[in-house]
């Protein structure tokens, strides 16, 4: 019976922080789309790298881009050890009213929604986990009981 009641609430934890997760990246998501539509494409050109404090040979890429004769540089938003050569270009989208605000177009944008799916579903096959248990523990009082019977 414990058992049951663990897996019940592990189950329910679960759902409860893909839900969360879930709420988070849908947030996210909806805020990069918004600036998707808003902001100005333009290529940005890998300069330098910064690897600050980093044991692992990982570093954050810094790009420069120019908007009206103006450089900007940006760092990318995620520590890498596959990294760019210096010279190679990608594509960005800026925030008209301030060139400095910038978006990198990947995919990592929906990782968060896929984490908080993979809690939910890891939740509710706990919770199908949950139900089996409990019918095999039911027929298992099911048959006690009727041997108890039969015997008397």
């Amino acid at each position: 019976m414990f058992r049951i009641i663990k897996t019940f609430l592990t189950s329910v934890v679960l759902i409860g922080i893909g839900v969360v997760v879930s709420f988070y990246g849908n947030k996210i998501l909806n805020e990069f789309i918004d600036k998707n539509d808003s902001f100005v494409e333009v290529t940005a050109t890998v300069i330098d790298f910064d690897s600050a404090g980093s044991e692992d040979g990982s570093a954050y890429t810094i790009y420069q881009y120019n908007v009206g004769g103006i450089d900007y540089k940006v760092y990318s938003s995620v520590k890498s050890t596959s990294l760019p050569a210096i010279g190679d270009t990608i594509t960005l989208k800026y925030n008209p009213s301030n060139p400095a605000e910038v978006v990198f177009l990947n995919g990592s944008n929906y990782v968060v929604m896929f984490a908080g799916a993979g809690f939910i579903l890891v939740g509710v096959f706990g919770l199908f986990r949950c139900i089996g248990l409990c019918f095999k523990s039911s027929k298992k009082k099911s048959s006690i009981s009727s041997e108890l019977d039969n015997n008397i």
